[in-house]
């Protein structure tokens, strides 16, 4: 089985002619996943620090839920959003709540 078959989106890569959009492409994505990679391990490292030993299945099982059960809500979200006011504006948008939402945990008081 060839890796390209594992990864759909490995068909939506822009073409080589265009090298400085394809460059900051690769950053983008090189970025997004160190981050989603480093938030991980984060998450995992602070799940096991505070949760009781005897609760640590059942709080991965939860977060789990969290995390993949709401993807398919965000997916049709998005969808929508993208639907009513155009694909780019949408992307803008959650580019700001992303802005918005990493500025406000960021200036929160960090609890000991």
């Amino acid at each position: 089985m060839s890796h390209w078959s594992c990864c759909p989106s490995a068909c939506s890569f822009p073409s080589p002619s265009a090298a400085p959009g394809l460059a900051f492409y690769i950053a983008g994505i090189f970025l997004a996943a160190s981050g989603t990679a480093a938030a991980g391990i984060i998450i995992n490292s602070f799940r096991q620090a505070y949760s009781p030993s005897q609760m640590r299945g059942r709080a991965a099982a939860t977060m789990a839920v969290l995390l993949a059960g709401t993807s398919p809500l965000g997916a049709l979200l998005g969808g929508a959003l993208g639907t009513v006011i155009g694909v780019r504006h949408a992307l803008w948008v959650l580019f700001a709540i992303a802005a918005v939402s990493g500025t406000v945990m960021e200036a929160r008081d960090a609890r000991d």
